[in-house]
């Protein structure tokens, strides 16, 4: 028997559940930070895959024959409970099946139950897999339990052109690896649709192309003939109204409608006005923004996101393709820009942080997550390792972990949400030396990216202030020392390696 499609009252009655938190959202008294069960938030997250929720059939840990060994055999409330030890409360939300062993949303109804990858297989666009159900919806129980926020996103363009990779490439996910040939919206994947009624291409797409008929299923985009049937449109509505079945029951969700997209922005526009009509349905507050690709502040598309207001937060996790002084300017620019609208402040969130073999090294990771923070930024998460050995990023290692218990333990000591970047305050600074955050005459921390000596400007300051060094590396504290306020007061990195110098006044 058919199951039945999550109607529009069940989902305004789970909307309406009680919840024992205060909804995620934008902290009204600075609109840099989120806001969660009625307090500011700095979101600090690390995780080992993206798509999280496809847990327990997952690529680490495994023994399947053809795939990599993995980097760790954690379970998923492991995993969730290893970040929250670390002081993470955030995570990546990727609904991608793409994963050999993942499960699609759609029942199977002819090949190898649980197999994604498989000559014969086919779907039924008008059933759900259970399993797929039980793996999301566990996976946002757990989450919500534990408080952390969940950032979903919808559409993967990976997951519609060519399997990534063979099994012996680097990074590789293995040789069963799924891609557009394998998914259920290709029409020889399913019997609710053919190629003639839905406009889609079947068969497998050659290529990694930006240019997949699928998005222009949307009204709006200049199509050149790519524009698919109807049917298209209503098959992903349905599959957003169920993703949404289960994510408008709580409260500790975020959206971005497409990982790193270099498709025609319409598709996203769409999906974003669709997600808030739904939204104000179910009297529901939503924060949705979109993830283009272009790495470049001032590529057009960068620009249309940060700055319309259709967009409540701007993900810019690919400035995380930048190092050093450049990256850190480049996030003041797009807060100035922002601000600069007659739309207000919004948050600036990294859900991606690259760097370990792609996209530099494990030092580049490091710093990219510490100059977010002291750039202002709301959310920093460390991006998946690879397969064979850590290659995208440092996901959640130790190395991940001690970045974010430190930030934790600085944050205990300094109140973030009230202090500003300002690299003025700073003298004899060489690029990339060091950065400062300061509330005046009240706290100051200065981060070095490796060692190092500098200036602090404390002229106009009063009183007596405490200074303490944290050992960002080792998660360490050094001793506490009083010193005067007013002048010039010379810093001096204990040693090489990354430091952080606190300095706040003495009550």
């Amino acid at each position: 028997m058919k199951q039945a499609f999550y109607s529009t009252l069940a989902m305004l009655l789970a909307a309406c559940a009680v919840t024992e938190r205060g909804e995620i959202r934008v902290y009204s008294e600075n609109r840099w930070y989120w806001e969660y069960n009625g307090e500011p938030v700095l979101l600090l997250g690390g995780s080992y895959e993206d798509n999280m929720f496809q847990f327990p059939n997952w690529y680490y840990g495994h023994n399947k024959e053809g795939l990599s060994a993995g980097m760790t055999d954690w379970t998923l409330e492991q995993h969730l409970d290893a970040l929250v030890d670390a002081g993470g409360n955030y995570i990546r939300g990727s609904l991608s099946c793409r994963n050999y062993g993942n499960r699609f949303p759609y029942l199977k109804i002819n090949g190898i139950p649980g197999d994604n990858y498989n000559e014969t297989d086919i779907y039924d666009l008008n059933q759900w897999d259970p399993e797929w159900e039980n793996r999301l919806d566990t996976f946002l129980r757990l989450c919500h339990e534990r408080g952390i926020i969940v950032s979903i996103e919808l559409f993967d363009r990976f997951d519609l052109f060519l399997a990534e990779a063979d099994a012996d490439a680097p990074g590789s996910r293995g040789s069963k690896n799924t891609g557009w040939l394998h998914h259920p919206w290709n029409p020889d994947r399913n019997i609710n649709y053919t190629e003639e009624t839905s406009g889609l291409p079947g068969g497998s797409i050659d290529y990694m192309g930006y240019d997949h008929e699928l998005y222009y299923c949307v009204p709006g985009p200049v199509n050149s003939g790519k524009s698919p049937e109807p049917i298209v449109l209503e098959t992903l509505q349905k599959y957003v109204d169920k993703v949404l079945s289960y994510t408008f029951q709580y409260d500790n969700i975020i959206y971005i409608i497409e990982n790193e997209t270099y498709q025609p922005l319409d598709f996203g526009n769409y999906w974003i006005d669709y997600i808030n009509q739904k939204a104000a349905g179910a009297n529901k507050s939503v924060f949705v923004t979109n993830m283009v690709g272009q790495p470049d502040p001032d590529h057009e598309r960068q620009q249309f996101i940060r700055r319309d207001p259709m967009f409540k937060y701007y993900d810019y996790s690919q400035n995380n393709h930048n190092t050093g002084q450049t990256h850190y300017d480049n996030i003041l620019m797009v807060k100035d820009d922002i601000a600069g609208t007659q739309n207000g402040i919004k948050p600036v969130n990294f859900v991606k942080i690259y760097g370990s073999a792609q996209y530099g090294s494990i030092q580049d990771a490091k710093e990219r997550f510490w100059r977010g923070i002291f750039a202002g930024i709301a959310s920093a998460r460390f991006h998946r390792p690879g397969y064979n050995s850590y290659y995208w990023g440092l996901g959640l290692n130790e190395d991940a972990r001690s970045q974010i218990k430190s930030v934790r333990l600085l944050t205990d000591k300094l109140d973030i949400f009230r202090c500003e970047p300002d690299n003025s305050l700073l003298g004899s600074r060489s690029d990339n030396e060091a950065y400062c955050l300061a509330e005046a005459d009240q706290q100051y921390a200065v981060y070095f990216t490796d060692g190092g000596a500098v200036t602090l400007d404390l002229n106009g300051t009063s009183g007596e202030f405490l200074m303490q060094w944290l050992d960002i590396d080792r998660s360490q504290w050094d001793n506490a020392i009083t010193i005067s306020s007013g002048g010039s007061l010379t810093l001096t990195a204990p040693s090489h390696g990354q430091w952080v110098v606190l300095i706040t006044k003495s009550q």
